[in-house]
């Protein structure tokens, strides 16, 4: 489930490493209107590796 603006990624160069793209659609899937990259830069870009890697997390106990 993805609770994200997801992207179309019309003419995006990098949309097969971003997670707005490549993550799948939920029953009502919010979109940009327009594909936001823009000048070789996209200020929404979210890694789709970086976000799907849960190998890499680590957790820390909180003190109480």
């Amino acid at each position: 489930m993805s609770d994200i603006n997801k992207c179309e990624g019309v003419e995006c160069p990098i949309r097969n490493k971003c997670y707005r793209f490549l993550v799948p659609d939920d029953d009502f899937q919010a979109y940009f209107i327009i594909t936001p990259f823009a000048y070789d830069y996209c200020d929404k870009f979210i890694s789709y590796e970086e976000e799907m890697d849960l190998t890499k997390l680590k957790f820390r106990k909180c003190q109480t």
